[in-house]
Order: C-alpha cells, then structure tokens, then sequence
C-alpha cells in the first residue's frame, strides 16, 4: 500500500501533494478544506497515463521484474510511490513515468495525533484514524 501525505486544497475538491501536485476528488471535502491527511492507494490502483503531458510524474528508481507484472519504485518529488505496470512496460531507472491515480482507487485517511504520554500499550503503535466523508 503506497501512503501519501498531503493536505485537502482550499475548495475541497484536491488532494494536495507537496503543494506541487494535485489529484482531483471525486466529492467535495469542504470540511478538510486546508487538513492535512494521507492518500492510501495500492500499486495495482495506478495507472500509466496515455498522454505523455498529462498525470503525476514519477521519477523512476528502480524497476522489480516479477514475471507477470512489474513493480516500478520511484518518487513524485520526494513521496516514494511503488506502481504496478504490465509486464511489457520496463521504464529504465531514471526515466519519468506519468501516472493516473483514479479517485475511485483510493481512500484519505486522517489519522489523530496523540501525546506519547496519552498512548496506551493495547493501541500502540497503532494509530487511530477515520475516515473524511
């Protein structure tokens, strides 16, 4: 599972990504507006944009042939993200793949910050979170 870390944009309809990325939501999240939150998508959720201009761009690290797939590690900015491409797609470590990541793919998450004092043994390290509607 990749976990991103950004905010809700101003209007609630983007998730931000080091405020030079965007992904569009599917619904308003108004009342994140501004709230930092984490993206939670899986590799096999992403998909290689048709057009080369168009998606989030992922500098390529390292490529792990695994047979029928291919995982692809690499980084948009500095959020490492893994992608799960075909197995005739073999980006060469240090090229720029253009992601999609479909709205209906994954899931934001808010996860609250508690003092070290306040956590108990039966939730640590487990943190609590819910889910932005």
């Amino acid at each position: 599972m990749n976990l991103m870390c950004g905010q809700i944009g101003g209007d609630g309809t983007r998730f931000v990504i080091e405020n030079s990325h965007s992904l569009p939501l599917d619904d308003s999240k108004g009342r994140w507006a501004n709230r930092s939150v984490t993206l939670g998508i899986r590799p096999e959720h992403i998909q290689v944009s048709p057009c080369e201009h168009d998606g989030l761009p992922l500098g390529v690290e390292t490529l792990e042939l695994l047979g029928a797939d291919n995982l692809a590690h690499g980084r948009i900015g500095e959020t490492p993200l893994v992608a799960r491409l075909p197995h005739n797609e073999r980006p060469q470590a240090g090229s720029t793949l253009r992601l999609h990541l479909p709205a209906d793919g994954f899931t934001l998450l808010r996860f609250n910050k508690r003092k070290a004092s306040g956590m108990s043994k039966q939730n640590w390290p487990y943190p609590s979170y819910r889910r932005p509607s």
